[in-house]
């Protein structure tokens, strides 16, 4: 079996956590703005993560920020509607431009609020976990379900 790296971007509206997300699984990662690169590795396999950081979600969702991607992840904050909209747009957006690929929809929570309906109707490729980014909780373990994924694909 080839072992290679595998990409997987991450995506959603700024502020929803997704340079905390990957602070969580690459103790390297720093608060920036722009495409960060984050390594994390799991079950003997290396991971790359495209994070978009600070910008705008649909700036930076173009052809080569997803080219190549084995795997996405779609953050939002449950308590704004609007990066839930958003990540479905940014979904049906990398379906269109690479492909269907293994999804991880996290809702990160800041606060106690909980996804609730926010977890209907979404794809198949699509697994949701809900994470709380700033203690970590959830995190790698959403991370190894997809990995698990994205390596039988």
């Amino acid at each position: 079996m080839e072992n290679r790296q595998r990409k997987l971007c991450l995506m959603g509206d700024p502020g929803v956590g997704k340079t905390t997300i990957a602070a969580c699984l690459d103790p390297r990662a720093r608060n920036r703005t722009g495409v960060s690169l984050y390594r994390w590795s799991h079950a003997g396999h290396e991971f790359i993560l495209w994070d978009s950081g600070g910008c705008s979600a649909l700036d930076t969702l173009g052809q080569a920020f997803l080219a190549g991607a084995d795997g996405y992840v779609l953050v939002a904050d449950p308590s704004r509607p609007d990066s839930i909209d958003m990540a479905r747009q940014l979904l049906r957006h990398a379906f269109e431009l690479v492909g269907r690929r293994p999804s991880l929809l996290l809702f990160n929570r800041f606060d106690t609020a909980a996804p609730g309906a926010a977890n209907a109707d979404w794809p198949p490729e699509v697994q949701v976990a809900v994470v709380q980014a700033n203690t970590g909780s959830g995190v790698v373990e959403a991370f190894a379900d997809l990995a698990k994924r994205t390596l039988a694909a």
